[in-house]
């Protein structure tokens, strides 16, 4: 875990909050006294996943849906068809 004293967490906060992001933790001290612990929410990595499950499970169906399905014709005409 990374040390900051405050006057230096100031002039580099985004700095610190992107090595958050990333998984650091960060301790901001006042007087060589740690104050502050800076770590990321675990919440936003559970809402990932779910979000990616989700997305997978949707292309899953997707391809279900599209196995057997033929197209019959000509391509430019089903087109020109899809398009009025």
């Amino acid at each position: 875990m990374r040390a900051v004293a405050i006057y230096e967490a100031k002039a580099r906060f985004s700095e610190l909050l992107a090595a958050v992001q990333a998984g650091e933790e960060v301790s901001i001290t006042k007087h060589g006294k740690p104050v502050v612990k800076m770590v990321a929410v675990a919440s936003n990595d559970a809402d990932a996943v779910a979000k990616r499950a989700r997305g997978e499970a949707a292309l899953a169906r997707l391809a279900e849906l599209r196995e057997g399905f033929v197209l019959e014709g000509d391509i430019k005409a089903i087109i020109s068809e899809g398009r009025r």
